[in-house]
């Protein structure tokens, strides 16, 4: 390795270029942090791993009329389950829950958003490295803010399971390839 002079000169470099190491491979990791966060929704979890709330079965959406004479008015309990138990099977039938590919993340219950049916959401997740943290939001879709006022910013945060991946798969390598760089094993 060499002298102690040596030494101490890698460990000065490696000061320096360890915080800028962490944050370009965050900036080239956003399109993987994007598609940890669609898995995430499509197994209806926030960053806590909790299912995504309102339910189907508790969200106002149900709860009013939407056009007509009537609209804004409330409706009955009754009518407020039956269209989201309609709702519910509808949107089973055109993407049934399932264990997610890249986390293997559980399939979510029925009665569990995945935020997929608006499927410009998805595609609008925009991850950037903002100083030494990761900010996610919703750009270029007109209901983002909305979405993320029903929901709550968590539900575009990573689970520990995605953090872990991240570790695994993209910083650990580059801070070993940094380390190499600097003659150490």
């Amino acid at each position: 390795m060499g002298t102690i002079a040596d030494v101490a000169v890698k460990v000065k470099v490696l000061k320096e270029d360890f915080p800028k190491t962490i944050t370009d491979t965050l900036k080239e990791s956003t399109p993987l942090i994007k598609s940890m966060i669609q898995d995430q929704l499509m197994a209806g979890v926030d960053e806590n791993g909790k299912p995504l709330k309102p339910s189907y079965l508790d969200d106002p959406y149900f709860g009013t009329v939407k056009s007509g004479k009537r609209a804004g008015q409330k409706r009955s309990d009754r009518q407020r389950k039956f269209l989201a138990n309609l709702y519910m099977e509808w949107k089973e039938k055109l993407y049934p829950p399932a264990s997610t590919f890249l986390l293997g993340l559980r399939a979510r219950s029925i009665e569990t958003p995945n935020l997929i049916i608006i499927g410009p959401y998805h595609q609008s997740i925009t991850p950037r490295i903002v100083g030494d943290k990761i900010v996610t939001e919703s750009i270029g879709f007109y209901a983002g803010d909305d979405i993320e006022k029903k929901y709550g910013s968590s539900h575009l945060g990573l689970t520990k399971e995605a953090r872990a991946h991240l570790v695994e798969y993209r910083l650990t390598p580059a801070i070993t390839n940094l380390l190499k760089e600097l003659g150490f094993k």
